[in-house]
């Protein structure tokens, strides 16, 4: 097989497990990748995702015309039954790597970390795991089950988390890592390169008029955020209950919904009796969120009590910083909890 680059040229190969079509995908992969182009211009990066079914060429295509020094590879990837379902996928990586003759290897989360590990047989190539989360605890939190795939799973975190080179989203995340898997404190650096920078205050002013005068929101009205899906752990319900709460202490004010699942968000806003002219919902590009969130005095961050929550850096929080929000949270994520910015909600955890 011909190599992808040739020459001396620096060669970077980005493996990711949870696919191209993932949320987080274009904010917290794609986009910092991009801005690694732009700034060395010797530098090449292959982004390798594994996949369970081909993504539509469009969504292909629009990720390959991204950058000429940007290349993407999808492999497949057969449902998790255990650590042997990695196994199918240890061959095809390996072709990839033989091809590519990278001059660096970034891994995001345990799976794809596990997978280079086991084909990586240069010792003086450079890794990087990158710790998004926690495998194990995701899955019991969402199934409820200890049983064999959670502690396949804690299996493979402990055996990656052994890599000299993490690269964590946050400090409790890494306390986690070195108290359960005896990660070494040392090798573990906290992630920034993935976190949105603040967006300017003029520039702030300008989209809050405009978006403002495109919904209809009064300039001195307090509008709440909320921005994400309608799935339990996010706590939706319990945002929207809040801000009723809010409403009926302060009339002048307005809840704006930036979501995708528009019609079971529906559905919850209709058990509230809150009025039609004090909330809207809607779907808006990636591209567009930023100045969405502009136009907003506050933005909702409710989770459960849990340690997946309590080490997360959430997608949502980055976003709503950015844009210079103040958050409303119930002290689950230990991020928050150090910003006295940022506004403590009793919620009912139950």
């Amino acid at each position: 097989m011909r190599k992808l680059w040739v020459g001396n040229k620096m060669k970077l190969l980005f493996i990711l497990y949870d696919g191209i079509q993932n949320s987080v995908f274009q904010g917290l992969v794609l986009t910092p990748l991009l801005k690694q182009l732009e700034t060395n211009k010797d530098l090449h990066i292959t982004i390798v995702s594994f996949e369970k079914t081909k993504p539509d060429k469009t969504i292909i295509n629009e990720i390959q015309n991204k950058h000429a020094q940007l290349k993407l590879v999808l492999l497949r990837k057969l449902p998790y039954l255990g650590k042997l379902s990695l196994y199918f996928a240890i061959p095809q990586l390996k072709k990839v790597i033989k091809r590519i003759n990278p001059n660096q290897i970034i891994c995001r989360g345990p799976l794809s970390g596990f997978i280079a590990l086991k084909v990586i047989k240069k010792k003086n190539m450079p890794v990087t795991i990158q710790a998004r989360g926690l495998c194990a605890q995701e899955y019991r939190f969402a199934t409820k089950s200890h049983g064999f795939i959670f502690r396949s799973l804690e299996k493979i975190e402990k055996f990656v988390y052994g890599n000299k080179n993490i690269e964590s989203v946050s400090p409790a995340l890494k306390q986690y890592l070195v108290q359960t898997f005896n990660a070494n404190p040392n090798h573990i650096t906290i992630a920034q390169k993935d976190i949105p920078k603040p967006i300017p205050k003029a520039t702030r002013t300008e989209y809050k008029k405009e978006i403002r005068k495109k919904l209809g929101i009064p300039e001195h009205t307090s509008v709440y955020c909320y921005a994400g899906s309608a799935k339990p752990w996010q706590c939706v319900e319990e945002s929207i209950t809040f801000f009723a709460k809010k409403l009926a202490k302060n009339p002048n004010s307005f809840l704006l919904i930036l979501s995708q699942d528009i019609k079971q968000i529906e559905q919850i806003m209709h058990k509230t009796h809150i009025p039609k002219q004090n909330y809207r919902i809607l779907h808006v590009k990636a591209n567009k969120l930023t100045k969405y969130l502009c136009a907003c005095d506050y933005g909702f961050l409710f989770r459960k009590k849990d340690i997946i929550n309590y080490v997360s850096r959430p997608t949502k929080m980055l976003e709503y910083q950015a844009a210079n929000l103040e958050i409303l949270h119930n002290e689950t994520v230990a991020w928050l909890q150090q910003n006295p910015f940022h506004q403590k909600i009793h919620i009912d955890q139950s």
